[in-house]
């Protein structure tokens, strides 16, 4: 009975140990994601603040290039010039996406 029980304990044990292991390492996997996300994001954000203040005080859209950065821009322009729509966008397949519509009166 004492060996019987003893085997019981450890296998619990060891069952209680990896359970909270494995919780740990999803945790800081999680973690990592977050702050690839974020750091996606504020990257994302500083783009579009650049192109509506470049907007805005040009009348034009930016130039710029697709094939160095590590984001795509779409600037859509109205045929007058006076709405932009900008959509920005990592070329890394996750779920971020900005966009923006600018008026100029």
């Amino acid at each position: 009975m004492k060996k019987g029980f003893a085997l019981f304990t450890t296998i619990l044990l060891i069952f209680v140990f990896l359970s909270v292991s494995l919780m740990t390492i999803e945790v800081k996997q999680m973690d990592i994601n977050i702050d690839k996300y974020k750091y996606l994001y504020l990257q994302s954000n500083l783009h579009l603040d650049y192109i509506l203040e470049y907007i805005i005080k040009y009348k034009k859209a930016p130039p710029w290039n697709n094939n160095i950065e590590k984001y795509i821009v779409d600037i859509n322009s109205s045929d007058d010039n006076q709405t932009f729509d900008i959509f920005i966008y990592p070329k890394e397949d996750v779920n971020i996406r900005l966009y923006k519509q600018i008026n100029l009166d």
